[in-house]
């Protein structure tokens, strides 16, 4: 129903011909099918604790053999990143998120750990800052926390991860890199530390020109990179600096043609190993189930069982 889409469910019922789909029809009955529907769920109501925090218990069972299954499934790649994943939903739920970046801003966020393939490893949904969990710690933060959690399977098996800036910290490299999971990943300014200050500042650097480069490395070889692409780039990475360096293509307006400039190894190997959880996110969109329901949590389920038939 995600492959041949109707705007009404009955229709893949029709007695009309050019209508009627019948590797559906031909074996359940539409009664049946709403039947099965209706009354389908994954946690008995009876059972639910009466202080509960989880706001996801009625499907915690589902999420919970997910998680399991997707571990065992398969041995886990090298290179892995963590990215957040949006459900798309515009109904009512305390859970619903909106990131104005996403295409599709409105919904259920799910952060994701995967493969460069694309298959997905480990998640974790959004419940809200407190989420039933406790607070975030202080030294690595509530993002840096998801980090720790989606990525503990892998601890001393030389991984490496690749996040974006809204994860990545000095602390939390120091941390990954203690369980011999080595990181690279953007960051933002504000959270290098001393390294900033032992950088060339941005001015200069952006006075030389697109593939202009200034690096660091700390004593426990930290490497903070400094990069001029269309604006500033920083990138940290554990295993990863600057050599070797190769050559990236760039639209210039002044020549209104491509060019070539200088690109690190650190930021070469990240756009290589990042996009993960976007490549799943594309291959799931194009069937996403589309069928309403009043039970919002349903959605979560149609998502994550795309996520299971595109891992499979």
């Amino acid at each position: 129903m995600t492959y041949v889409k109707y705007a009404r469910l009955r229709q893949y019922w029709s007695t009309i011909g050019d209508l009627r789909l019948g590797i559906i029809a031909n074996y359940m009955s539409i009664n049946r099918f709403e039947t099965i529907k209706r009354y389908l769920h994954f946690q008995d109501s009876t059972k639910i604790p009466s202080d509960n925090k989880d706001r996801l218990i009625r499907l915690r069972p589902f999420l919970d053999l997910l998680h399991k299954t997707f571990h065992e499934a398969r041995k886990p790649e090298e290179s892995q990143s963590i990215d957040e994943m949006m459900v798309p939903f515009k109904g009512r739920s305390s859970l619903k998120q909106y990131i104005k970046s996403k295409p599709k801003p409105w919904g259920f966020k799910i952060w994701v750990r995967a493969g460069v393939s694309g298959y997905v490893y480990c998640f974790e949904i959004f419940q809200g800052a407190n989420g039933g969990r406790i607070p975030p710690s202080k030294e690595y933060g509530a993002a840096g926390d998801v980090v720790l959690r989606l990525s503990h399977d892998i601890a001393g098996k030389n991984h490496k991860l690749y996040c974006d800036n809204l994860f990545t910290s000095i602390p939390l490299i120091e941390e990954l890199k203690r369980q011999k999971i080595y990181f690279v990943g953007t960051i933002r300014s504000n959270r290098m530390l001393g390294a900033s200050e032992k950088l060339k500042d941005a001015k200069s650097l952006l006075k030389e020109g697109r593939g202009s480069v200034s690096v660091t490395t700390s004593e426990d070889n930290i490497t903070v990179t400094r990069w001029v692409d269309k604006n500033i780039v920083h990138v940290v990475s554990s295993f990863a600096g600057v050599h070797p360096m190769d050559k990236a293509k760039r639209f210039s307006h002044a020549t209104k043609s491509l060019v070539e400039i200088a690109r690190p190894n650190s930021v070469r190997i990240y756009n290589l190993h990042m996009g993960g959880v976007d490549l799943m996110d594309s291959l799931v969109a194009h069937y996403r189930h589309s069928q309403r329901n009043k039970r919002w949590y349903m959605r979560i389920f149609y998502h994550l069982m795309n996520v299971a038939v595109v891992n499979a």
